[in-house]
């Protein structure tokens, strides 16, 4: 895509969907160097994708540990509680 960049100014889809979840009043925590630092172990203690040691390491920089997701991924990380609804 980045050799085509009239196509992506053509993309839409990405945008209303972001303003969708801006407008369910979400909280959003910052991801800072400390966190992406972190999420480093956290792959490498647990053998995660990199999007999701940041998720694991941002949750355990602010005191969260509970996380709805059909990743089974996450079972292989002990300090989350996961919860696998089947509507996800």
């Amino acid at each position: 895509m980045n050799e085509h960049p009239e196509r992506v100014r053509q993309l839409t889809d990405y945008w209303s969907e972001i303003e969708r979840l801006l407008s369910l009043n979400i909280l959003l925590l910052a991801l800072d160097e400390d966190i992406i630092r972190a999420a480093n172990q956290e792959r490498e203690q647990y053998g995660l994708l990199n999007n999701d040691s940041l998720i694991v390491a941002s949750m355990r920089n602010y005191g969260l540990s509970r996380l709805a997701s059909r990743d089974a991924g996450f079972r292989r990380v002990s300090h989350l509680t996961l919860y696998s609804p089947s509507d996800v």
